[in-house]
């Protein structure tokens, strides 16, 4: 049987597909208010989780897995946000190719580019950096980042550099010191 319905589950048979009415093309979408606001325009999307890629409207080829994921983004594409509330206040403008991983990664985004965000709440206060690597929990997490081309890695690597760019951070709580410095290379535990 391709469906079987009870009273807690819905299985789909092999073969069998799952498609979800929406105004745009092959899109999946599953959970409460998941890409409800999808047009005519915007196409291959996959969003689960209630809330996930609720603004998104004829954006294309988005990845929105959690809670709130991808929220705000509207009528552009090429993100990947995983986790609770992780890009949620994405809007870029243009398509901006990001990967956000963790719960609030990168959740306070708003028109960032080409950023890898990787570890519970790592870079969750960060605006509009472009070119970024944040790896690590709470890495880049506790200031407004704006600055660009920033590496960071380690558990509260960096978590304070607001505008500083070209900043290469390893180890455990490295960069402590660096809040608008640029091209720092700092390696270590606590480095800096």
């Amino acid at each position: 049987t391709p469906l079987e319905l009870t009273q807690t589950d819905v299985k789909l048979g092999t073969g069998a597909d799952f498609i979800t009415n929406t105004a745009g093309t092959s899109n999946t979408r599953i959970g409460v208010n998941t890409g409800n606001s999808i047009a005519s325009g915007g196409s291959f999307n996959v969003l689960l989780g209630d809330e996930a890629g609720t603004g998104l409207t004829t954006g294309s080829n988005n990845i929105g897995i959690g809670f709130r994921a991808l929220k705000s983004e509207n009528g552009h594409g090429n993100n990947i946000a995983i986790g609770s509330d992780a890009l949620e206040n994405l809007d870029a403008g243009e398509n901006a190719f990001n990967i956000a991983i963790g719960t609030n990664a990168g959740n306070d985004l708003t028109d960032g580019l080409r950023n890898v965000i990787i570890g519970g709440i790592a870079g969750d206060q960060a605006t509009n950096p472009d070119d970024c690597i944040i790896i690590g929990y709470n890495a880049g997490g506790e200031a407004v980042l704006t600055g660009t081309q920033n590496i960071l890695i380690g558990t509260d690597a960096g978590k304070l550099i607001t505008s500083g760019t070209q900043n290469t951070i390893v180890g455990k709580g490295a960069g402590d010191a660096v809040v608008t410095g640029s091209q720092n290379t700092l390696v270590g535990a606590n480095a800096g």
